[in-house]
């Protein structure tokens, strides 16, 4: 079974989020976060939240389009090519 990317709590340490090199903010940032760390298969530990939705009327702001929009940049980050780093390009 496939955890939600935007319904639970995470912990990440420091050092590994700089060496993602990441681009997104907002609602797409902890979709590539998860599918850069599924690329370089680290592992992610996520522990799962319980809560009670609230309807537009209390405040709900996320829509099915920002569903869509998380599974685009889930494909987007987990098959883009990741850059060589500097010592392999020959750039150090």
């Amino acid at each position: 079974m496939s955890p939600d990317v935007l319904s639970s709590l995470k912990g990440y340490d420091l050092q590994m989020l700089r060496s993602l090199q990441l681009e997104s903010d907002g609602i797409d940032l902890e979709t590539e976060i998860v599918a850069k760390l599924a690329r370089r298969r680290d592992y992610v530990f996520e522990m799962p939240v319980e809560y009670k939705p609230r309807t537009r009327a209390a405040g709900k702001k996320i829509r099915a389009t920002d569903g869509l929009g998380a599974l685009f940049a889930l494909i987007r980050f987990r098959l883009k090519i990741a850059p060589k780093p500097a010592d392999e390009a020959g750039l150090a």
